[in-house]
C-alpha cells in the first residue's frame, strides 16, 4: 500500500521508529524502568469478512499510515489516496500476497510481531 499511494517516498512515522531493535527497551529504560524480560513472537490476525470494501480489516492495516494517507489528501498531491490504499489492499488480497481469505470469508493476516517487555522500578 505505501509503495503505490507514497509512489516509493519513505513514509515518516514514529510507529515505524518502533520497529528498529532495542528502542522500545531504551524509551522503558530512560524512563527510570528496568528490563526484566523481553519476548518476541507472531500471530495470525483475524479481521472482518470479506465484503464490500472489507469493512474494518482495511481500517486496522492503514491505521499506521492513516495520518500520511490524510496529509497527502490535504496538500493535494494526491486527492485520492484513501482510494488508491484500498485499490492496493484489494489487490494485495486478490494475489494472495501478506493477507489470504479464509473459508469463513475472513481476512487472515500472517506474520504479525509482537513484543512484550517485562519492567520493574
Amino acid at each position: 500500500i505505501i509503495e503505490r499511494v507514497f509512489s516509493g517516498k519513505k513514509v515518516q512515522n514514529k510507529i515505524f521508529h518502533l520497529t528498529k531493535p532495542r528502542v522500545l527497551e531504551k524509551m522503558i529504560e530512560k524512563s527510570g524502568l528496568r528490563v526484566i524480560d523481553t519476548h518476541h513472537g507472531e500471530y495470525p490476525l483475524h479481521l472482518s469478512t470479506v465484503d464490500g470494501f472489507h469493512g474494518s480489516a482495511f481500517d486496522i492495516v492503514t491505521l499506521p499510515i492513516k495520518k500520511e494517507l490524510g496529509d497527502l489528501i490535504s496538500s493535494d498531491d494526491r486527492p485520492h489516496a484513501f482510494e488508491d490504499a484500498r485499490e492496493a489492499f484489494d489487490d494485495i488480497l486478490a494475489k494472495g500476497h501478506h493477507a489470504t481469505i479464509d473459508s469463513k470469508g475472513r481476512i487472515i493476516v500472517e506474520d504479525n510481531r509482537y513484543k512484550i517487555i517485562v519492567a520493574r522500578r
